[in-house]
């Protein structure tokens, strides 16, 4: 089922399964070795991949949902709705982040990417 769904698939819609695959490999490359929260948040350098590449999935995200005739992504709202509190923190310019529970939104989408793609 999921193969015959792929068949149709637009170019743009695999694009942007690839653009979300791509970036969750990367936030889990950046992140290797980091443990704890706090671990994470003094390390600026990786948080600053690390939130790009998760404004980078919710763009990506957003867009699918918009291309795709199914609009099958699991947790696609609460997705682009961490990447607009992305957006808004960076615009305000606060300290924290809203990160917390995002692995499990992620890695649930990083599966179903990976049986589309």
């Amino acid at each position: 089922m999921i193969e015959q769904r792929n068949l149709f698939m637009t170019e743009k819609e695999k694009k942007f399964l690839s653009d979300i695959t791509s970036s969750i490999e990367l936030i889990e490359s950046f992140t290797i070795g980091i443990n704890t929260f706090e671990q994470y948040s003094t390390d600026l350098k990786t948080k600053g991949a690390v939130e790009r590449h998760l404004g980078i999935i919710g763009e990506a995200v957003s867009k699918f949902m918009k291309e795709s005739e199914t609009n099958d992504l699991k947790k696609a709202t609460q997705i682009i709705s961490l990447r607009n509190r992305l957006i808004d923190s960076f615009i305000r310019q606060r300290a924290e982040r809203p990160l917390r529970n995002t692995y499990v939104a992620f890695s649930a989408l990083h599966s179903h990417c990976a049986l589309c793609g």
